[in-house]
């Protein structure tokens, strides 16, 4: 049997300071406080710290950032509505570079570690890596709507449990931290992600995920649905 596996997964500090800078650690929760208005008048503190502004820069909204701090510093009155759109709009891109770097990390063990053919395609929703190793496929989708998720799909392993095991050591030794929300067993040939992300008709089932995926936020689904064997560990392809 194959498995089809959902896991969160986080980047340590430690890996997250080696692979986006230090001033990016614990960024992403100072930024949701202040999208949620949980900071009280610290905007200045939050969009004023050094990683803030390389974020910035990274995703286009430099310009919208500096027009913020100057009226900050000049003692205006910021408007709340355009201090939290920035503040999330800088969120979704510090998601963007967390998801990239979990998938290259992951690409990499799969690559160097694991002795497979990598292809990664970074798209809106997921980022999808296909794995080759003669006949036997791994497919990863790569998301964070609401946190960082990795769905695992294979197909034509020998010991698929044994090559999962594998691949989860070698992300816990390099700083990922995983937690499995469920496995749903499936026959060797059809594994249901890898089904889905080559119905698209994309040149790469890769490539499937990267243009196609609709990934809903787990924490939306009720607990029995997260249990082993359950349909919805199939990301939504259209």
């Amino acid at each position: 049997m194959s498995n089809n596996v959902l896991e969160t997964a986080r980047l340590s500090s430690q890996v997250l300071a080696q692979l986006l800078g230090a001033e990016m650690v614990g960024l992403s929760e100072r930024l949701a406080g202040l999208a949620a208005g949980r900071l009280g008048g610290d905007t200045l503190g939050v969009l004023g710290e050094p990683g803030v502004a390389r974020l910035a820069e990274q995703a286009g909204l430099g310009a919208e950032l500096a027009g913020v701090l100057l009226d900050a510093r000049s003692g205006q009155t910021l408007e709340a509505e355009s201090t939290v759109r920035l503040a999330e709009d800088l969120g979704a891109a510090l998601q963007l570079a967390e998801r990239t770097a979990l998938a290259e990390l992951t690409a990499g063990v799969l690559a160097e570690h694991l002795g497979y053919r990598v292809t990664l395609e970074v798209g809106e929703a997921a980022t999808g890596i296909e794995a080759w190793r003669g006949d036997e496929v791994v497919l990863v989708a790569v998301s964070n709507a609401e946190r960082l998720e990795l769905l695992i799909d294979q197909a034509g392993a020998p010991d698929c449990a044994g090559g999962l095991a594998a691949l989860e050591e070698a992300l816990c030794e390099r700083g990922v931290i995983l937690e499995r929300l469920g496995e749903a067993p499936h026959e060797p040939e059809d594994g249901p992600l890898i089904a889905r992300a080559a119905a698209t008709g994309e040149a790469s089932l890769a490539t499937g995920i990267a243009r196609h995926a609709r990934v809903a936020s787990n924490r939306s689904r009720p607990r029995a649905e997260r249990e082993l064997a359950r349909p919805q560990l199939e990301t939504g392809l259209g």
